[in-house]
């Protein structure tokens, strides 16, 4: 990337309606450029900016991602549910945001059957991988949830008890068990 030359990425996040294209970071390990995506159904590449030059670059053939943000006003959250993922910065003592990252949820009164108790599992990775099976063998016996991405060890459980539960006092948004699977991540666990 340093030399404008193609190369392979991991992970690409694409901003719709952002007109920020700063280039490289100083350590050569992000760029923020103009994109334009190979033709086809799953683009696996395309072709950054750089310079006004045009640089190739693929994604990784395993484990890439592609994030697609778009812009959101404060007229668009008053309808719907909503995860704000915050990442600070401290500056001089204080709390400072640095990003917010907000993702639209399905709607559980759309989604869920009302007849039916209400499960919710926050937990590790290895909760990530029973995931899709336990809400298969849960279906038609309860509304199976399971929070968003990896909760790592039990220090974060704990930190986040509030939050990952999210607004449970009210009313169809309850949980009827809640399951924690926390400890991979644990000191000494490896």
């Amino acid at each position: 990337m340093k030399e404008r030359k193609p190369f392979e990425a991991r992970v690409a996040t694409v901003f719709n309606g952002v007109e920020i294209a700063g280039g490289p970071t100083p350590d050569h390990k992000q760029v923020t450029a103009w994109f334009t995506p190979d033709s086809g159904d799953k683009p696996r590449g395309g072709t950054n900016e750089l310079d006004g030059k045009p640089v190739k670059i693929s994604l990784r053939k395993s484990h890439s991602q592609i994030f697609i943000h778009e812009p959101i006003l404060p007229e668009d959250l008053a309808n719907g549910f909503w995860q704000v993922t915050i990442k600070d910065d401290k500056t001089e003592g204080r709390f400072v945001i640095g990003s917010m990252d907000i993702t639209t949820l399905a709607d559980p009164y759309a989604t869920d059957d009302p007849k039916l108790p209400r499960v919710l599992v926050i937990g590790d990775s290895i909760s990530m991988n029973y995931h899709e099976a336990a809400k298969a063998a849960l279906a038609g016996v309860a509304n199976y949830h399971r929070n968003e991405g990896n909760c790592f060890s039990t220090a974060d459980g704990v930190l986040n008890m509030e939050l990952w539960p999210g607004n449970y006092r009210e009313k169809g948004l309850h949980w009827d068990v809640i399951q924690f699977n926390h400890g991979l991540h644990d000191p000494g666990s490896q």
